[in-house]
């Protein structure tokens, strides 16, 4: 049975849907002889990387928390929390908050990020979007 925290938290998730779908990497090396390294190297850090984000998003819904990009927060606002709550990955610093923790902009910044940068693809994305919302 999903209880109502457990539903606001998996609403949040930083994974995109297909990451498991793409399967391991690791196997194209025997399927094809001639696969390129940089093009094997850049799989393998994406694989790894969605793979470690996983088990920080999975430690962080087991102790009451989603895990949040701090480009969703001000930087007073990242002042506040403790560096406890803090994880850097691949040099992207992640927060655990709680859903209620969130004021209501952030909550929809976090919602716009999961939409472009999750579901799309690329951060590059989101920030563009960000900047030609400043310009106008």
């Amino acid at each position: 049975m999903i209880t109502k925290k457990e539903s606001h938290m998996s609403e949040y998730s930083l994974i995109p849907p297909n990451y498991r779908k793409k399967g391991d990497p690791r196997a194209l090396l025997f399927k094809r002889k001639k696969l390129p390294k940089v093009l094997f190297a850049q799989l393998m850090n994406e694989f790894w990387f969605y793979k470690a984000l996983e088990s920080l998003e999975d430690m962080a819904n087991k102790q009451g928390f989603i895990l949040v990009p701090t480009s969703i927060l001000n930087w007073r606002r990242r002042a506040v929390f403790t560096e406890k709550r803090k994880v850097i990955l691949n040099g992207r610093a992640y927060f655990f908050l709680n859903v209620i923790d969130l004021k209501p902009k952030e909550k929809e910044r976090l919602i716009e990020f999961i939409n472009t940068e999750v579901l799309k693809g690329g951060e590059e994305s989101w920030r563009e979007s960000k900047s030609k919302q400043a310009r106008v």
